[in-house]
């Protein structure tokens, strides 16, 4: 039996989050490097970095030649309490050669801890907690594979205990100032811990065998709708994924596996979703995933022109007259220009008739206004020939008819004279004639090369 005067009491409170693991203390005096009473310096490194199961770690570094090197190794772990006991075996802990060995066990949330140990040694370690808090520490243990219990009574409420066990050791530096140490981690629990060599600490995940990185995959309903929309996404990833992360591409995020988000403003949505597992973590990312639409209704596009003909180069106005909300216009000339103006000038170099179209759009939707053949520009203006037709002739009173301008030359001004005293100056004219009778029609067609008089007597009759 170890004296129990070679141990070191020290008492503290703390509760952690939960999470057994068997054999964890098993890395414990896993590489321990410097820290010396004197300010020098000490780097070193570990590697593999990503260690799995089985792998041997490697630290090595550099201090001082002849410097003794102290480490630590610190793991914590949630120990489920149940009957108002918690209990930790840990079999077959390998506790590896160093100098100046010692192991430390902390409960926080207990009533008293207890640690007994077995192979080669055997003792029992107890200690009554001071403000739910216990600590045991046993120096000058002896390098060996031992079976370790850890257990005691916690306090009365608690579910689980928090158990932090550091372990440390001290190494030498050789005489060009390097140490190293290697240990295999055949005992040693998956999951985190930390390494602390000097001031420098360094959490290191140890990851199982063989298991690969997870598939990530993941879908959502609906995946379209109007604002506000809620969405359900799931996920669908394979590999034991252990933990979630969601970018909802709005600036919002969650961790949970399957969470519910509420778009509150119109867009698309790209959605990413990072999950991990032992192994590690992987990504997939869903491009405009989500559509939201906008309460808005679409616009209307439409617009006028002026002048909408003449003589190379014509410089012509268009004026958006739209209705709805617009906030953005893209106009298509018909010769290969365009704009994203409200109401742009744009002038035409070349003779010809062009089309022009108008596509507005808002959140809600977009709405294209089309004129064919709207522009009409010639190389040399002539005095305009006045033609006109009409729809229909004849008919009872009150008779509408339509006049339709058919005049060629370019005309920029029209006044139309239906035979009844009255009149119109539009290009294209309808007039409601209220009283029977024969009467005579004259449209006069206007450019500034002149003017040019068609009459039709006798053209539309009422009766």
């Amino acid at each position: 039996m170890i004296n129990i005067n070679d141990l070191n009491i020290i008492i503290h409170i703390q509760l952690k989050r939960k999470g057994i693991v068997f054999c964890l203390l098993s890395t414990f005096l896993l590489l321990f490097l410097l820290i010396s009473p004197v300010a020098a310096t000490v780097n070193w490194q570990i590697t593999p970095s990503n260690p799995f199961v089985g792998d041997t770690l490697s630290i090595t570094g550099t201090a001082s030649p002849g410097m003794d090197v102290r480490a630590e190794v610190t793991f914590e772990m949630n120990v489920p309490v149940s009957k108002g006991r918690y209990q930790l075996t840990l079999n077959n802990l390998q506790i590896p050669d160093g100098k100046d060995n010692l192991f430390t066990v902390r409960a926080d949330g207990v009533q008293n801890l207890h640690v007994g140990v077995t192979k080669l040694l055997t003792f029992n370690l107890n200690k009554d907690a001071t403000n739910g808090v216990a600590t045991i520490s046993q120096g000058h243990v002896p390098a060996w594979t031992y079976d370790i219990l850890i257990d005691g009574d916690a306090l009365k409420g608690k579910s689980s205990v928090q158990l932090k066990i550091t372990a440390s050791q001290t190494l030498t530096a050789d005489s060009k100032g390097k140490f190293s140490f290697s240990y295999d981690t055949f005992s040693i629990p998956t999951g985190e811990f930390s390494v602390k060599i000097g001031n420098l600490v360094k959490t290191i995940e140890l990851k199982p065998k063989g298991q690969k990185l997870p598939h990530v995959d993941f879908t959502a309903s609906p995946i379209q709708g109007v604002e506000p929309l809620k969405v359900k996404f799931t996920d669908l990833s394979t590999g034991s994924p252990n933990k979630w992360k969601w970018d909802f591409g709005d600036g919002k995020a969650s961790t949970a596996q399957n969470p519910v988000h509420t778009y509150n403003n119109a867009g698309r949505y790209t959605v990413s979703l990072t999950v991990w597992n032992a192994a590690g973590s992987n990504e997939m990312t869903k491009t405009y995933f989500i559509y939201v639409k906008s309460k808005l209704k679409p616009p209307v596009a439409d617009f006028s022109a002026a002048p909408v003909s003449g003589k190379v180069p014509l410089k012509v106005l268009f004026t958006d007259q739209s209705t709805g909300m617009v906030t953005w216009w893209n106009w298509d000339f018909g010769d290969g220009a365009s704009s994203t103006k409200q109401d742009p000038v744009h002038t035409y170099t070349k003779a010809g008739r062009y089309t022009v179209s108008l596509t507005t759009g808002n959140p809600a939707g977009t709405s294209t206004k089309t004129r064919s053949y709207f522009i009409n520009v010639i190389s040399d203006m002539k005095r305009p020939v006045a033609a006109f037709t009409a729809y229909p002739t004849s008919g009872k009173k009150t008779l509408k008819v339509s006049f339709t301008d058919k005049s060629t030359g370019i005309p920029t001004s029209w006044q139309w004279s239906f035979g009844d005293g009255t009149t119109s100056y539009k290009q294209n004219a309808v007039h409601t004639y209220s009283k029977a009778g024969k009467y005579t029609v004259t449209l006069m067609a206007k450019n500034i090369k002149g003017m040019d008089t068609e009459t039709r007597s006798k053209y539309i009759v009422v009766f």
